[in-house]
């Protein structure tokens, strides 16, 4: 079952309100707040084609430049040593550091698994994001099997110096 709907490069989550009576849905991933509803599925999606309709009329109306889920563009938070090291790597291979970030980003997801599993060291940290996708009895197992595999790769790099 799936309770994404798609009109004009917009995306929006749907369900059933028992409280209302009726569908809810509301587009995703834009900063405007764009919430609609009907008494049924056509109904809903007619309202999220009106939704939007009205949104980028009320844009262009404005002269604002509308929201759009995803620009290509965003904002990464890293320690000072991961970006020199990041811009030295980037220097070497004669890329810009946004070629950089974004060649290492498609590795990532060329590589990763279906669902998120510990196979290669990685930070406690992004064990325990990958955690959260789990269910509630892994969780545990998957932030301990982080924890040896960051011991081992840490003991490792150590002996490489």
């Amino acid at each position: 079952m799936n309770n994404i709907m798609k009109y004009k490069g917009y995306r929006a989550s749907a369900s059933y309100s028992e409280e209302d009576g009726c569908f809810i849905g509301k587009v995703l991933g834009i900063g405007d707040t764009l919430i609609f509803d009907g008494d049924t599925v056509s109904e809903l999606k007619q309202m999220f084609h009106e939704s939007i309709d009205d949104y980028l009329e009320m844009c262009r109306e404005t002269g604002k430049q509308p929201d759009r889920e995803y620009r290509g563009t965003f904002n990464v938070r890293v320690t000072p040593q991961v970006h020199g090291a990041a811009v030295r790597r980037a220097e070497e291979m004669g890329i810009s550091l946004n070629q950089f970030v974004a060649e290492a980003i498609q590795e990532k997801l060329d590589r990763a698994p279906a669902r998120y599993e510990i196979t290669k060291p990685q930070t406690v940290g992004a064990a325990e994001s990958a955690a959260k996708y789990g269910d509630p009895e892994s969780d545990l197992q998957v932030l301990a099997k982080a924890e040896h595999v960051l011991a081992k790769y840490i003991e490792k790099m150590t002996k490489e110096r």
